[in-house]
């Protein structure tokens, strides 16, 4: 982040939920193009968990899974709401 604020004509790719928040923090007429105007619709990068943590805890992995879900959809009913949450992180 600091290297593409310092860099002007830059391009950087990331999510509107936390890197364009940032990036307008600094640049507030730093332009977005989002992903979905090319066809690709993506609400995260994924959830990644170590095979022992599914053997050991998969009572744990389904909670934390079905948190992520809750998460994203509330988001996506409310996108105020997350957006105002994510700019107090």
């Amino acid at each position: 982040m600091p290297l593409f604020l310092q860099t002007p004509g830059a391009f950087l790719t990331g999510f509107a939920t936390g890197d364009l928040l940032r990036v307008r923090s600094r640049l507030p007429g730093a332009k977005y193009i989002p992903y979905a105007r090319y066809g690709l619709i993506a609400y995260g990068t994924g959830l990644i968990a170590r095979k022992v943590m599914i053997v050991d805890s998969p009572d744990l992995v389904r909670k934390f899974v079905a948190a992520s879900q809750k998460g994203w959809e509330a988001s996506a009913r409310e996108p105020d709401a997350a957006v105002e949450a994510s700019l107090k992180l």
